[in-house]
């Protein structure tokens, strides 16, 4: 059960309902104890990370309440502990657990007492995977060795569903559809993250590698509840979209992946939802905003919906082409403080990114690269850190002899805020007054990007 650092999801119908639990076809019911408590609430989201409601901790770290749902998965928090569930409307479910020993002491019973303890299981079985991938090692195999990899991972998980010993057999049918789609998104991300996070860029697959186009059902409204039927479908499209930007056919590889999935998704209710998760999510990362949010427009129906990338224009407006940046103090490793009039005369190159983050550190060798190229010309390259440890900054500057100027940031840092920044890397061009050339230029692996500085005589 990973720590979620960042809740990107819009808090919409959230409540408190207090009180003794109701027994009713239409209700979800709660009932929990918690030793060593943390938090005050227990949060539940549904499967599409959405919070749907709030129960109120007891003072003695108890949980009773209910909510009206459907039945289906659902996620607990506890502070920053999520935990996967299964609910079903009209059940009673209860569940004990430790926060001292979270993974070991956590146990449901009641209704549907075995799905979610078989979930219990399955997300530490996934702990340990992506522990042991956590060095890329998955994404740097051959082809063959991936599929006999991938392979191996998804049996393990089919055994843990066929000796699970659960009797519900809708959930069993939904979970196989939700592991098969696992395994999709693995192939899908395969060859993704060798182009991306490795920078293989001209990295294909052979012709014997599973067709994940041809094994996605795009139009089942029934699997938009399931974990990962959603990132499958904005893989895909963003696939399709990112050739099309590859053979310079698009400008923006966002807008062209909300033209994906209203090209391939004809369901209504799966395109609102594809369209509306992905839309809310890439809305940083677009490099035509009105192109996209038009687009956006034109396809989502939902007010609710439409409002969420309303409000996100009107704050973005004020970081587009031609606005003066928001300014920043933040410090290098030797504690020099810096602010953007510092660099006063040259464009400003801003890379923002992390040492945890694959796809920031395949960046790094063509920035380095780039900077050398570009030393004697009026441009400045500045590397901010953030959503990261210090400690973790400061190794990996040292080690790696990073160049440029590098500075760090602390998570409330209102530059990040003001640019609306939640998923890095994310690379910023100012002009010699300090006004946004682009909020989101393209990054230095990018061949575009030296025609955008060749463009300003660099």
């Amino acid at each position: 059960m990973a720590k979620k650092l960042l809740l990107l999801t819009i808090f919409h119908a959230l409540f408190i309902l207090n009180g003794y639990c109701q027994k009713s076809p239409t209700l979800i019911n709660i009932t929990g104890v918690i030793e060593n408590n943390v938090s005050d609430s227990l949060l539940i989201m549904n499967g599409l990370d959405e919070p749907v409601h709030q129960i109120a901790i007891t003072e003695n770290s108890k949980v009773k309440g209910y909510f009206k749902g459907k039945t289906g998965y659902y996620h607990m928090m506890l502070g920053q502990e999520k935990f996967p569930c299964y609910f079903k409307s009209g059940d009673m479910h209860s569940f004990s657990v430790n926060m001292q020993d979270i993974g070991n002491s956590i146990q449901f019973s009641g209704g549907q007492a075995a799905a979610n303890n078989y979930l219990i299981a399955k997300a530490k079985r996934d702990g340990v995977t992506k522990a042991a991938e956590a060095n890329g090692m998955a994404i740097k195999m051959e082809e063959a060795d991936f599929i006999k990899y991938n392979d191996s991972i998804f049996k393990a998980k089919a055994d843990l569903l066929n000796n699970s010993g659960i009797q519900d057999d809708a959930f069993i049918q939904l979970e196989k559809k939700s592991i098969a789609i696992e395994q999709l998104n693995e192939l899908v991300n395969f060859p993704m993250m060798k182009i991306f996070a490795l920078g293989q860029k001209d990295f294909k697959t052979s012709a014997n590698y599973p067709d994940a186009f041809k094994l996605t059902n795009f139009n089942d409204p029934e699997l938009i509840q399931v974990p990962g039927y959603t990132m499958l479908i904005q893989n895909l499209s963003f696939k399709l979209a990112n050739e099309k930007k590859e053979r310079n056919e698009v400008r923006d590889v966002f807008t062209e992946c909300l033209n994906m999935i209203d090209s391939l998704v004809t369901n209504a209710a799966v395109k609102e939802y594809m369209a509306f998760n992905f839309g809310k999510m890439a809305l940083e990362h677009t490099k035509t905003p009105a192109e996209y949010v038009a687009k956006y427009r034109a396809i989502i129906k939902d007010p609710a919906h439409l409002k969420v990338v309303d409000d996100w224009f009107s704050q973005a407006e004020s970081t587009l082409p031609g606005k003066p940046s928001p300014d920043f103090k933040l410090k290098d490793i030797s504690g020099k403080e810096h602010s953007l009039k510092d660099f006063k005369g040259k464009y400003i190159y801003i890379d923002v990114w992390a040492t945890w983050c694959m796809p920031c550190i395949a960046e790094i060798p063509h920035l380095k690269k780039l900077e050398s190229e570009m030393h004697d010309k009026d441009i400045v390259f500045v590397s901010i850190c953030a959503y990261d440890e210090k400690t973790k900054w400061e190794k990996y500057v040292q080690e790696k002899q990073m160049t440029g100027v590098q500075l760090f940031s602390e998570k409330t840092e209102p530059f990040l805020s003001k640019y609306s920044i939640k998923g890095i890397p994310r690379f910023i061009l100012l002009d010699k007054e300090g006004k946004i050339i682009n909020p989101n230029v393209e990054r230095p692996s990018d061949p575009a990007l030296r025609k955008v500085f060749a463009e300003l005589g660099l």
